[in-house]
């Protein structure tokens, strides 16, 4: 799924009736949603008319460990917010995950081989920047977009 022009990804996902995600992963505008073979699935996009918004970013994590419950963690950088956060898993474990803050959470089920943690960030309008992250940028003021 792509987000049509003029508008934001703010969030991925799969959704299939027949239980069959993997997972989704984004890429600038578009999601991908990724299927257990023999099954169907659709991407899900969540696009926004966001004017002023950048820094935006497509984050995923390690791989978590294999225990039940095991959890691999993603967290955006200083001066973005998190906007979506969804669990990937090309063995089919995800049992799901949870957003706190910046921090995207995704949880292994039990006897999963492991699953990463996906997020897309970016600095909404309006939202200061950190100082530090401006002098990485070469910026010389706050923008107040």
């Amino acid at each position: 799924a792509v987000c049509p022009d003029g508008l934001t990804l703010t969030s991925c996902g799969c959704h299939s009736y027949w239980h069959g995600c993997l997972g989704a992963t984004s890429d600038g505008d578009s999601c991908t949603a990724y299927a257990r073979e023999g099954t169907r699935v659709s991407a899900e996009a969540v696009c926004g008319n966001l004017p002023g918004s950048l820094r935006w970013q497509d984050l995923s994590s390690d791989l978590s460990e294999t225990q039940s419950h095991a959890t691999a963690q993603v967290e955006c950088p200083d001066g973005t917010t998190l906007t979506g956060c969804w669990c990937f898993s090309p063995g089919f474990s995800c049992a799901g995950s949870l957003s706190n803050g910046r921090v995207c959470t995704a949880y292994n089920k039990r006897g999963g081989l492991g699953v990463y943690a996906r997020a897309r960030c970016g600095t909404l309008p309006g939202q200061a920047v950190p100082a530090s992250v401006m002098a990485q940028s070469g910026w010389d003021l706050v923008l107040n977009l």
